[in-house]
Order: C-alpha cells, then structure tokens, then sequence
C-alpha cells in the first residue's frame, strides 16, 4: 500500500462565512488553526472529513476553506506569505499548495478552480502532481475539464457526459457524517411536520422546478421553509424584457441561444417566468425561515417528521444530492423525486419514499402524516441504511480505493 499526500481545496458559501464570522467575534486574534478548527466544529459542508479519513488511513492530507478571507490571510501572516489583495483567494492557495507539496489535490470548486489556476498548480509541483476535481453543478462545457487526471461526480449524467467530452469521470456518491449526532444536541422530539431546507432561487434558473413544486406544496401542506429566497424585482424594464422574450420565443419562434447573443434580451433569454410576481416568501412570510447551515441545518432535520427533496434541474433523469443522505441520516422522513437509480441508494417505500408528480407528492405527504407508526418505521429504516453504508468515512475510502489502485498508476 502506497500512502500520498493530499490537499483539498474548496470554497465556503458566502451567506455562511458571514454568519461565521459574526458569531466568532474574536476571530482575528486567533492563529490560524484555532480559527480552523472553530470552522470545523460547525460541520458546514463536507467540513473535515477528507482529511480526517485520509489521514485515518495512513495519508497525509489537509482541508483548505479558500474563501474565509481572515482565515486565509491569517494563515498569510503567520507564513510571510505576500499577496495582491484582488487576488488574495488565489495567491494564498497557491502558496498554501507549495508550501504542503501534495502529491495529489482536490479541487471543489471548479468556476474558481479554472484551467488557469490548474494550469500554475502543475507549473509549481510538475507533471507528475495528480489533479481531482468535483462537478456536480450546471455546467455548459464538460470540455473545458479534460486537463484534470479525473472528475469526481454524485451523478451518472455527469459521468457520461465528462467522458463524451474527453475528461475521464469517477462516480463517488455523497453521504453523511455519522458522527454528527453525538456532536450536537439531538431535539427531543419531531416537532416540524412538513420542511424544506435548501436552495430555492426564484421562478427561474437551476431551480426553477423546484420552485414551482414548492410553490404548489405551501397552498395544499404544512410545509415550511429554510431558505433565501430573493424579493421579486420591481421594475418596467425588466417586465418589458420578460415579455418581449416571450413574445419572441412563442409568437416567432426565435431559439433561447440567439436570444442570448443579443445584448438588450441576453439578461432574460432563459426565464420562464415573469421575474416581477411576488416571490414565495413575499407570498408566505410565517412559512419561511432564514437559511440554516452545519449543526443547526442537522438540527432542522432531526426536528422533521417528514422533509422534501427535490433534484437540481440538471440532475436529469438521476438521484445523487446532499439532502438523500443528510435527511435520512438525521430521522427524517424523506420525500424525494423518483429518479431511475434511487433503488441503489435506498428501498423505494420502505426506506424513503418517492413521487413523481406533485400531486403524489401532496397525497404521500397528507397520508404519512396521517399513519405515525408507518411514517417512522420508513424514517427508522432509512437512517439504519445511511449509518450502514452511506456514510463519508467508506466514501473516502471508496476515493483512496480508486487512488491507490488507479490513478497513481496513471
């Protein structure tokens, strides 16, 4: 067995390094690792656990959050590290990468992460440094990756169209920590029926299904919702492009992709709805909450009877997100989309449960909450299944695997 060393760098949504922050007032009297490990105790994200079962299994390897500015610059400082302050993110993860001199990095966040910055790491380390990177967002060009040694996935979609657009692709599902429980303060009892907690946007984008399936949900259930969701926009002009590209799209019968070329309609070629309505959260103030994120987003699921997933748009046809296995790996009853590869994660109806129409969806929802025994004994089963074999400890060892047995060799 070969062990390596291995540096993975990710980003950290904004709304939360905030909050991180704000409830950490002290952070810049902190070294570096003091502050770090603050981070990591909040269990934001897939926080440490890379690093710690790498590390479990003989490898050395660290976790870099590139984008907590006081972290970063702290680590800065204490290494006499230079760095132009436009260029910060990228100036102190490239000096952290030469300083560590990994074998093998692991890059999250491949918009920041681009050819560029990819193209300087093995300028410093040489060919022989080994590059992954992860895709699981929208993404226009799968080419644009063929320079990486691999692309790590959740989704099968992906899979295929990385490897028809000539970068090699590696199916590593996602997971949850099963160590979180004893973390945190695990909530009494289940006292929110119905919750949503995640990305909503507005009536268009990545999301827009979502947001229409929600939409229906507020006026026929209980649920309620953690999450930002932006105000509707106000405004002349911008009704005025909405309706133009309508009128062009459906009366002449002009194609979004040259829609999208001119300057004046570019901004709202893709919406498929009028970006002036009322948003959700405009339309139902009491039913929603602010974002939640790392212990306290755990919590929220712990406090769920029953909490709705509903795939990103370009997941297609294909089951693979974070909420799958968080959700159940907390005890709430999980209601999620039917995708045509669930049946490898989970037993449809006996250990989560599926719809493929909205009004399934709201049926399911009103039955469960009707047949306590029969909704938990579901909830019951699908935590066993997660803590059984969903977890990031055999993820992790599931990448060493491929690591060790293929890609060094590459």
């Amino acid at each position: 067995m070969r062990n390596y060393r291995f540096q993975k760098l990710t980003t950290v949504y904004p709304q939360f390094v905030h909050q991180f922050l704000a409830e950490n007032k002290d952070y810049a009297e902190l070294s570096y690792k003091k502050l770090f490990d603050r981070f990591v105790k909040t269990r934001y994200g897939l926080s440490d656990y890379y690093s710690k079962y790498l590390n479990i299994l003989g490898n050395e390897a660290e976790d870099i959050f590139v984008s907590i500015e006081p972290l970063q610059k702290t680590w800065a400082e204490e290494n006499n590290v230079v760095y132009h302050e436009e260029s910060w993110t990228k100036d102190i993860a490239l000096a952290q990468i030469e300083k560590f001199k990994p074998e093998i990095v692991y890059l999250q966040d491949l918009y920041l992460f681009d050819f560029a910055f990819r193209n300087q790491i093995r300028e410093m380390l040489g060919e022989k440094v080994l590059l992954i990177g992860w895709r699981a967002a929208p993404t226009a060009d799968f080419s644009v990756f063929r320079d990486l040694d691999v692309v790590a996935t959740c989704v099968p979609n992906f899979v295929k169209k990385l490897e028809e657009n000539g970068a090699k692709a590696l199916l590593i599902p996602l997971a949850h920590e099963h160590s979180i429980s004893k973390e945190m303060e695990v909530p009494r009892e289940q006292d929110l029926e119905f919750s949503f907690i995640g990305s909503l946007g507005y009536r268009n984008g990545y999301h827009s299904k979502r947001y229409k399936v929600i939409e229906t949900l507020l006026d026929s259930t209980s649920l309620e919702v953690w999450g930002d969701v932006p105000s509707s926009v106000s405004s002349n002009r911008v009704k005025a492009i909405y309706e133009t590209n309508r009128f062009l799209k459906e009366s002449i019968g002009l194609p979004e992709n040259i829609l999208k070329k001119v300057p004046y309609f570019r901004r709202g070629a893709s919406w498929k709805a009028d970006p002036t309505l009322l948003s959700l959260k405009q339309l139902h103030p009491h039913r929603f909450h602010e974002p939640v994120f790392g212990i306290e987003y755990f919590q929220t699921l712990a406090r769920s009877k029953m909490t709705f997933n509903m795939h990103i748009n370009c997941a297609e046809d294909y089951a693979g997100n974070m909420r799958l296995f968080e959700a159940t790996g907390m005890g709430a009853c999980l209601l999620t989309d039917w995708k045509q590869n669930l049946s490898s994660y989970f037993e449809l109806d006996t250990e989560i449960v599926t719809y493929r129409s909205v009004d399934e969806c709201i049926s399911k929802v009103k039955y469960l909450l009707e047949h306590e025994e029969e909704r938990l004994s579901i909830a019951q089963a699908g935590q066993r299944r997660v803590l059984k074999e969903h977890t990031w400890q055999q993820r992790v060892n599931q990448l060493h695997e491929n690591i060790e047995n293929k890609l060094l060799s590459i």
